[in-house]
């Protein structure tokens, strides 16, 4: 990955935001947060963790015990803390000790070295010739580990064309919108004025100025680009489902329900909370993507609010959308940091 991110004094690759992908900080940085908002909208992943894995659909129920129930937490974070190293994480085989000579955790050093590599113990007494021929042998079986005991993940992002990947904003954007305007009762806004509230098409906004065919043909591409986005959002939404994300290939629709829990489930969006107004700050709350921003909304969550509270996640961090212009910017501007004392 080659992508980077500007934090408060340097530039930072991709890379390095998934290395440290356990700091909430980071963690926001990445595609990855995307991967845990989009599961979340997945109708059929709620009332699977409602069923608790009882669902007739093998795939469907394997994510359930990978991830399980994502709406048992409170945040985002407290989710993350207890799933995202073993779901994510690239663990490493590591050799711990040849005879005498050792690699010390740094969990029992008694303060942190901001040092990458091994520490290792070379116990009183050991010969030099000792110690060396163990600290070869003990460093040999790590390096040798590193190149080949490395564990994949157990979900790892998919390719995604850079061009493309600001559509995991506004396809998200889009769908949370297009809900809560179904959910209102006053709001009547279609294709065009979703579009045009979250400002999908900037060159194609209205103007006072445009002509009549010119305005026809703004509100067609708006309306094109409202409904790309929501397609592409219920693609993201059916491969995450399944485990892949950003995926947006096709996914043929399986049975996952028996008759009982689909006459349960019709109940359930007339009584549950999930499809009370307020969903949407809920959500936002969870996923907490400014880190603990509140916000002052009516809990009934007006059109206007849901427009007000999706604008929010656009002051988001995005490294994984910077162009290759951005890219080597920033690798001149970390370069530079690095020549000043």
């Amino acid at each position: 990955m080659s992508k980077w991110v500007q934090n408060s004094s340097a530039w930072i690759s991709e890379q390095e935001v998934l290395k440290n992908i356990n700091d909430p900080q980071f963690l926001r940085c990445s595609q990855l947060f995307w991967w845990i908002a989009y599961l979340r909208l997945s109708e059929d992943y709620w009332w699977c963790c409602h069923e608790r894995g009882d669902t007739q659909d093998p795939q469907l129920q394997n994510i359930y015990q990978c991830f399980g129930d994502i709406y048992a937490f409170g945040s985002l974070d407290q989710w993350w803390a207890a799933n995202g190293s073993r779901l994510f994480g690239q663990m490493e085989t590591i050799c711990r000790s040849v005879d005498q000579v050792s690699v010390v955790q740094s969990a029992d050093l008694t303060h942190q070295l901001a040092l990458g590599g091994l520490i290792v113990h070379i116990p009183d007494g050991l010969s030099t010739d000792s110690a060396l021929a163990q600290l070869k042998l003990l460093l040999d079986k790590n390096l040798v580990s590193k190149r080949l005991g490395r564990k994949s993940p157990q979900f790892q992002l998919l390719d995604y064309p850079t061009k493309s990947r600001r559509r995991l904003l506004t396809a998200y954007q889009t769908w949370c919108l297009s809900k809560l305007v179904r959910q209102s009762h006053d709001c009547r806004w279609r294709l065009y004025e979703i579009g045009v509230s979250l400002r999908l098409s900037p060159r194609n906004l209205p103007d006072k100025a445009d002509s009549p065919q010119r305005a026809r043909f703004k509100q067609s591409c708006t309306r094109v680009t409202t409904q790309q986005n929501l397609a592409d959002a219920a693609l993201l939404i059916a491969n995450v489902e399944l485990g892949r994300f950003p995926g947006k290939a096709p996914v043929t629709a399986a049975p996952r329900w028996s008759t009982a829990q689909q006459r349960q489930l019709e109940a359930a969006r007339r009584d549950c909370p999930r499809f009370r107004p307020d969903w949407l700050v809920r959500e936002f709350e969870f996923l907490d993507p400014l880190q603990q921003r509140r916000l002052a909304v009516d809990r009934q969550t007006t059109v206007a609010d849901g427009v007000a509270i999706l604008s929010e996640y656009a002051k988001m961090s995005f490294p994984f959308m910077a162009s290759q212009k951005a890219v080597r910017a920033g690798q001149h501007q970390a370069r530079l940091a690095i020549k000043v004392p």
